[in-house]
């Protein structure tokens, strides 16, 4: 089983994230996907903290004014990167579920499904988990960008445990559901932050089974009530991205 891709898609058109400012003409539109594309690989190496705007300007095949007078700063390149690369996450798998990735198959089949889905999310985007992690408490904005990312893709693998169960519009085995998942995104946050150092860390085949586990364990059980208020079964508005000022844009020639 192997869920984990070396970097995501190519940056599609259409998406303007709101720490690039607007574009007008169609080059300066290449030039900013361009940037963006560079500084996504940069996040996945765990690379970006450490290269300074000019070497990504050189990566780009451009000046560093020219970057940033498409973006804000550093910091609004790599927000943009963080919006970019959830909404694009979202939008496959909206795509994946409309054709019928878990229409017709059993519960455990669906769940199994699910599961290899949201670890195959996480391995993707891991090194940006980590980034983001280190960034929250100065910039809690961007940790939000991949929680709603991840309740939008959470409903849908919700609505297909409940479809595969029969149990579709029924809102306590909804909850319950939502209760299950949300002990899976903390068990496989856990895992790619690595508080504790493991003895022996689990196989992506492992963490698999073990999560569907979990599932199948969860929606069986009569859940308490305090565990079925749970943030991935409803919306909170606490979820929602925060609006980010403006920064200060740097000069050319400061550190980034």
């Amino acid at each position: 089983m192997n869920t984990r891709l070396k970097s995501l898609p190519e940056f599609a058109p259409g998406h303007e994230p709101g720490g690039a400012h607007p574009v007008m003409q169609e080059r300066s539109r290449v030039l900013r996907d361009k940037a963006l594309a560079c500084a996504r690989d940069l996040v996945l190496e765990g690379r970006y903290a450490s290269t300074p705007m000019a070497a990504i300007a050189r990566a780009v095949g451009c000046s560093v004014g020219a970057l940033y007078f498409r973006f804000h700063d550093k910091e609004a390149l790599f927000a943009s990167v963080v919006e970019v690369a959830m909404a694009q996450e979202v939008e496959a798998l909206q795509a994946q579920a409309a054709q019928g990735r878990y229409v017709g198959v059993s519960l455990r089949d669906t769940v199994d499904r699910c599961v290899q889905d949201y670890v195959g999310f996480v391995q993707r985007n891991e090194s940006m988990i980590r980034a983001l992690y280190q960034r929250a408490s100065d910039e809690p904005g961007y940790w939000s960008i991949v929680r709603v990312a991840a309740f939008k893709m959470v409903q849908i693998w919700i609505e297909a445990v409940a479809e595969a169960a029969g149990r579709a519009g029924d809102r306590a085995f909804i909850r319950q559901a939502g209760t299950a998942f949300w002990f899976v995104s903390s068990s496989l946050v856990y895992s790619v932050l690595m508080i504790d150092q493991p003895v022996r860390p689990l196989t992506t085949r492992e963490q698999v089974f073990w999560l569907n586990e979990m599932v199948m364990h969860f929606i069986g059980l009569d859940v308490p009530e305090s565990l079925r208020q749970s943030a991935v079964t409803r919306p909170m508005r606490a979820l929602l991205p925060r609006g980010r000022a403006t920064r200060p844009r740097r000069s050319p020639g400061e550190k980034a």
